[in-house]
């Protein structure tokens, strides 16, 4: 039965439409005359389909639907109009209707139509509701399950539930976005791909099957997949349900390698393991049956116990006591084997419960302990073997376990340290050995530490108070439960300490001795190979360590020039010469030559004959004494050819030496001096300073001069310049005495001080003729510039007068000339005072600032730079200005900048104008070069020179002017105040 809502605002339609439909039993009819009544009905009960019609008084139809589809109700809606209104139907579909139904013409055609589709849409409506309720239940168990599900389709995943996101660890999206086939192990993929093509074909029936994927993690899992097909949009698909058995297949793997362990390990035992019932019946025994007792396990299964022992009563009581107690432990038995032989094992046995209580078993192991037992034997022989010689030993011994309890000792121990009684205990034997012993403390640590360390050994000397020396040696053994006892073992070793100790001595005395010789020593044999050699002869030879040395011939240490004389004196040594004295020279192992003075002497060492050398090291001695001897040489040849008057007298006045110089100088005839009195040569008026200076120089006072008179042969004047100093002559005390004529320098300063007069005179008489003509030039160019001013004035009166034609032409080139007469005699001023002031230091920047030009602007970045210059300096950047205006043509940019290099400065002005051909660059600088005066530039070169300062032009013709100002190191320096700042300061624009 199907429940329908008609609407329609003309109620003969309803009636119609109710009538004709109702014949048919299949619809039940409720109308409604308007969209509001429409809504509430729907709003109370519940429909299968609505028709409406559209064009009602109050609203349509179609709006109906759109509110009914904006509530969310998919109820089938059937829209019917007249004819003529496809428009609205195609609205109607547009806005959610089922169908539309044309009405007019004959009622029964159109209302058998609209039935029918009535039919339909419900019908498919209800197909969508089962459909979608079988889609929620589908999802509901595919979202709650633990087994994993997905879709693919054409080799990507359409949908795939919680459990296979959450296994596989990629998100819905994340799946959808990749090939299904990626997921799949390597290995599996080619054989999964085929399986699910051939269901798709419906080649292959359904089945499981293991499959391999990889997580996003990397990870590995099997999966236990089944696999069937359906049709997603019109397309076959594949629906995979699956579980995760990868922890269920580990868990497999681990239970069979751990049966394979246990059969391993049961047939590997040493051991017979057995298990028997409670009235003796064997029901396992282990392989190792068949070793010890010669039964295999199966020949021994399902018999009684009992025949395996030596007796069965024997069995009965061991079978009886495991029953009653807990069980039997280490207990020693006697079996027979199979063969019939009689052997001892160790039973270990214990009763073993059922899980439900009633009833159990016996489970225990036999070991054959016949080794052991053989073992002991032998142990007690060896140990009544090890009594007697423990006794008879002479070193005395005691044992003492790990809780200070003393063993035993033997009768060397007790008479060693004086012990009596039977009884002994650590603490008592420790206490007699303090007593005993000089310094017992290095015994007492050993003992006490070591002992903390089972397996270690140590060893001593003990000196005791009685002059005995004893050796010791405490050796530590491992015990039972990880404890350790003591054995201290006490040798008499007194003779042997006493000559070792004495033969130390003798070699440490020795040893020290010859190590601390200055000199190096060497034991020769009489071949010359080295028996002994101290650490000064390794250092002389540059040998690191004396092991270098021993055993090698004494000739590779000598340079070739000595090897001769070493070999001779060797030689004669083993001739029978007992001493020799002589000098060699050597070779060290860097390849240095050094000379050394060799005393060797030969003794009898031993019963045989050896060769001791003492060597020094001269190389010093002889490269001072052969300086010394060029040194003498060259002060000697020195003095003599000075033209100095040298002169060493002694303390009493009397000449020791004079130079050839002084002896010609001063000497009768141009004699020797040696011999005279100094006081001879001295002029009267000079003695007191000459007796002064002399004085002083023997006093300490050196360095001073003075002026005196000598008398040479002849008794002539002699000016000299004398200098004084104390010496040691000839290991007495002297005086240095340096007489320099000066006879032909005071005629030079007589000379000198005629010149400097009559330079001062015409000095005074230039610069008086020239502050004249200053005077004059000053006067006639301020006349000249005043008669200029009036010319140029009547120039610009005619030119206002006079009427256009050559007569202006002719006032314009005279007002040219006039003003070019006034630059040039403005030249002349500035000119004239160039080089006039002195130097001094000028700002550059604050030379800079004054500069303007209308239409330029000029940037600065120099800040705190001093140059040396002519006080006209300021004239060289304001021509610099002057010459970017004049010839630059359109000039709007001028930077000034500062660069050093090598602590040579350069100043840089760059304009932007034409620049200037590289033909003229240093013609510029010329007089009367340019298309003006043809002055600035030479000016400017003028006054930069003053200072040793150079002005050139470095641009590039088309790119602007570059002039640079090249100054000296010394002639720029940064302002104090502002020099930390030079390399910060930004540019400055004016």
């Amino acid at each position: 039965m199907i429940s329908l809502l008609c609407v329609d605002d003309e109620p003969e339609m309803l009636n119609i439409i109710r009538l004709l439909l109702e014949e048919d039993d299949a619809f039940t009819i409720d109308t409604a005359g308007t969209v509001a009544g429409a809504l509430q009905m729907l709003a109370g009960g519940r429909y299968d389909a609505i028709v409406a019609d559209y064009d009602m008084a109050e609203s349509t139809g179609v709006l109906l639907l759109r509110e009914i589809r904006a509530q969310g109700s998919t109820i089938p809606f059937i829209l019917f109009t007249g004819k003529g209104h496809e428009k609205v139907a195609i609205e109607a579909l547009n806005s959610g209707a089922d169908f539309y139904v044309e009405k007019g013409g004959d009622p029964a055609a159109w209302l058998t139509d609209l039935s029918h589709k009535v039919r339909v849409a419900v019908e498919r409506n209800r197909i969508m509701d089962a459909l979608k309720e079988r889609e929620e239940v589908f999802r509901a168990i595919s979202e709650t399950t633990a087994a994993m599900i997905w879709i693919h389709q054409n080799d990507r995943i359409r949908y795939a539930n919680p459990a296979a996101e959450r296994l596989i660890g990629y998100s819905t999206d994340q799946l959808a976005a990749m090939d299904m086939w990626d997921l799949v192990h390597p290995d599996d993929r080619n054989a999964m791909k085929a399986y699910a093509q051939g269901r798709v074909r419906g080649e292959l029936p359904p089945s499981r099957s293991l499959m391999r994927v990889i997580t996003a993690e990397g990870a590995e899992r099997t999966l236990d997949i089944s696999a069937d097909t359906c049709i997603i949009e019109g397309e076959p698909a594949v629906i995979v349900t699956s579980t995760d058995i990868t922890d269920l297949l580990l868990a497999k793997e681990a239970l069979k390698s751990s049966e394979e362990n246990y059969r391993l390990i049961f047939s590997s035992l040493i051991d017979v393991y057995f298990r028997i019932t409670t009235m003796g019946m064997v029901e396992v025994a282990s392989p190792s049956c068949e070793r010890i007792l010669g039964w295999k396990p199966e020949e021994i299964v399902s018999r009684d116990a009992g025949f395996l022992f030596f007796s069965e009563e024997e069995a009965q009581k061991i079978l009886t006591e495991v029953l009653e107690t807990s069980g039997v432990h280490d207990r020693e038995m006697c079996f027979r084997t199979k063969g019939g032989r009689l052997i001892t094992l160790s039973i270990n046995a214990r009763f073993v419960p059922e899980a439900d209580g009633e009833g159990g078993h016996i489970e225990g192991t036999l070991r054959d302990i016949t080794d052991r037992k053989q073992a002991e034997g032998a142990l007690r022989k060896s140990e009544a073997t090890l009594a007697a010689t423990f006794e008879t030993v002479h070193d005395g011994i005691i044992a003492i376990d790990a809780h200070g309890e003393v063993v035993t000792c033997n009768r060397k121990f007790r008479e060693m340290w004086r012990l009596s009684g039977d009884e002994l205990t650590e603490k008592a034997v420790r206490e007699q050995i303090a007593d005993l012993a000089i310094d017992p403390r290095a015994f007492q640590d050993y003992v006490g530490t070591r002992g903390k360390h089972p397996g270690g050994k140590c060893r001593g000397i003990l000196t005791l108070k009685d002059r005995r020396v004893l050796e010791y040696r405490v050796g530590f053994h491992a015990g039972e439960n990880d404890t350790g006892g003591q054995v201290w073992s006490f040798r008499d070793i007194t003779q042997e300490w006493r000559a070792a100790e004495s033969l130390r001595e003798r070699e440490e005395f020795f040893s020290t001795l010859m190590d601390a010789l200055i000199d190096g020593a060497l034991i020769l044999d009489m071949d010359g190979i080295i028996l002994y050699a101290n650490n000064a002869a390794c250092d002389l030879a540059d040998i690191e360590s004396v092991d270098e040395a021993i055993g090698r011939s004494v000739l590779d240490f000598v340079h070739p020039t000595s090897a001769q004389e070493v070999f001779r004196d060797v030689m004669k040594a083993r001739g029978g010469r007992e001493n020799y004295l002589a000098e060699y020279s050597v070779i060290t192992t860097t390849g240095e030559e050094r000379v050394v003075e060799a005393i060797g002497r030969t003794i009898l060492y031993r019963g045989d004959r050896i060769i001791v050398v003492s060597i020094r090291d001269i190389t010093q001695r002889k490269q001072a004494e052969e300086e010394a001897a060029e040194k003498d040489l060259l002060n000697r040849q020195l003095i003599e050819g000075l033209p100095e008057y040298i002169i060493v007298i002694s303390t009493e006045g009397e000449i020791v030496f004079a130079n050839p110089a002084s002896g010609s100088a001063l000497a009768p005839d141009g004699g020797d001096l040696t011999g005279m009195q100094i006081s001879a040569l001295v002029a009267p008026s000079s003695v007191e300073s000459f007796k002064e200076q002399v004085k002083g120089a023997q006093d300490g006072a050196t360095g001073k001069t003075i002026e005196i008179i000598l008398y040479a042969y002849g008794n002539s004047p002699l000016p000299v310049m004398m200098r004084a100093a104390p010496i040691i002559y000839q290991n007495r005390d002297a005086v240095l005495l340096v007489f320099t004529d000066i006879t032909e320098r005071q005629i030079m300063e007589k000379e000198l001080e005629y010149h400097a007069a009559e330079l001062k005179r015409f000095s005074e008489s230039l610069s008086h003729t020239n502050d004249k003509l200053r005077i004059m030039s000053s006067i006639t160019r301020h006349d000249i510039l005043n008669q200029l001013t009036v010319l140029l004035g009547y120039v610009e009166i005619a030119e206002e007068e006079a009427e256009a034609g050559p007569i202006t032409d002719y006032l314009r080139l005279m007002k040219n000339a006039a003003e070019n007469i006034r630059e040039q005699i403005e030249f002349t001023r500035d000119y004239q005072d160039i080089g006039v002031g002195k130097p001094q230091w000028i700002d550059i920047q604050r030379t800079i600032i004054p500069l303007r030009a209308e239409g330029v602007t000029i940037t600065s970045t120099i800040e705190g730079i001093e140059v040396y210059a002519d006080p006209l300096f300021g004239k060289v950047f304001n021509n610099l200005l002057d010459n970017s205006i004049r010839h630059g043509g359109t000039v709007r940019q001028i930077t000034v900048s500062w660069d050093q290099d090598d602590g040579y400065g350069r100043i840089i002005w760059q304009d932007d104008g034409r620049g200037v051909p590289d033909a003229q660059k240093e013609q510029i600088f010329k007089r009367g070069v340019g298309n003006h005066t043809g002055l600035g530039l030479f000016l400017s070169r003028e006054i930069c020179s003053i200072t040793g300062m150079q002005i050139i032009e470095t641009g590039t013709e088309g790119e602007g002017a570059r002039f640079e100002i090249h100054v000296q190191r010394d002639g720029w320096r940064t302002t104090p105040a502002e020099a930390h700042e030079i390399a910060d300061q930004g540019a400055r624009q004016f």
